[in-house]
């Protein structure tokens, strides 16, 4: 330890004329704040994914819809054939419409498999259903296609899919901010864990504080080592978190790609691994903030 700070520019904060390496908090803190790092930088990325996610899914179905013709009682093969060809001659000719065709009993099979199990059989005729493509930008009037279609085969109805897709997008607008309160109370967590941190050191070393007072060192001063000390010990913990939680995202989301087909990207993007990166340095950042504001304000006060 010096013995005159001023000497040595105590307004650089460069010494460290405090042991707070020994203190048992320098040695869990790195830890603990690597966890929470992990945690909050989940969370951030989720919340990203589900709004990029939500994003691209509704401009997509907004350029899809499906039209579903009802098999009328004692038609024959022959009459079925006709009456789908007609109508989708006439979607195909409606303006807008980008593109038509009927799904096959495979496809429309898939789409009943999360609701009905794969050797349930049933004795009613399924409808069939023609998926439509609009052009982009374009607007179609619901009603004055099905009452084009309905003189072709009766019944015919559109689904727009926009109850479907306002209930999922609430859902997933649900989760999004869970995601992002998760991410917050972390962050205040942490926050809350480096004050503890240095409030205990200072309490620790307060005889070595009140000798570096009548050596001229000011509270700035003070302030200072626990400062950089919250860098020293944050910094690592925090950029091992972020990590951690960037190599789990990417392989979180290569799996779901693969494994269970979804369309997700096959790993991390660049917006994902700036928010990574943003909440580690925000991590940093509120742990060096803190330390410094809860020393200034425990030394004012005991001054």
């Amino acid at each position: 330890m010096s013995s005159n700070p001023k000497a040595t520019s105590p307004g650089t904060g460069s010494r460290d004329d405090l042991p707070l390496n020994r203190d048992s908090g320098s040695k869990f803190l790195p830890w603990v704040l690597g966890i929470m790092v992990y945690v909050a930088c989940v969370a951030a990325g989720v919340a990203v994914a589900l709004e990029q996610g939500a994003r691209h899914w509704r401009d997509q179905l907004a350029l899809e819809m499906t039209v579903e013709f009802p098999a009328p009682t004692g038609e024959s093969p022959s009459e079925r054939i006709e009456r789908l060809d007609a109508a989708m001659e006439q979607l195909i000719l409606f303006n807008g419409i980008r593109g038509a065709r009927l799904l096959n009993p495979t496809e429309i099979a898939d789409l009943l498999q999360p609701w009905l199990d794969q050797t349930t059989r049933l004795e009613i005729q399924l409808p069939d259903l023609a998926a439509i493509t609009l052009m982009p930008g374009a607007s179609i009037d619901a009603s004055e296609l099905e009452a084009r279609l309905r003189p072709l085969s009766p019944g015919a109805t559109l689904d727009d899919h926009a109850d479907f897709t306002r209930n999922t997008l609430q859902i997933l607008g649900n989760v999004e901010r869970v995601a992002l309160a998760l991410l917050c109370t972390v962050l205040f967590a942490s926050a809350l864990l480096v004050g503890f941190v240095a409030v205990t050191g200072l309490s620790i070393h307060r005889r070595v504080v009140e000798i570096l007072n009548l050596f001229g060192a000011d509270d700035d001063y003070i302030a200072r080592q626990f400062q950089m000390q919250a860098l020293r010990v944050g910094a690592p913990g925090a950029i091992v978190g972020a990590a951690l939680a960037a190599l789990t995202m990417h392989l979180s989301l290569a799996w779901l790609h693969r494994a269970q087909g979804l369309a997700l990207p096959t790993g991390l993007d660049k917006s994902q691994i700036v928010t990574v990166a943003g909440v580690a340095v925000a991590a940093i950042a509120i742990a060096i903030l803190t330390a410094r504001l809860v020393v200034l304000a425990e030394l004012r006060r005991e001054g």
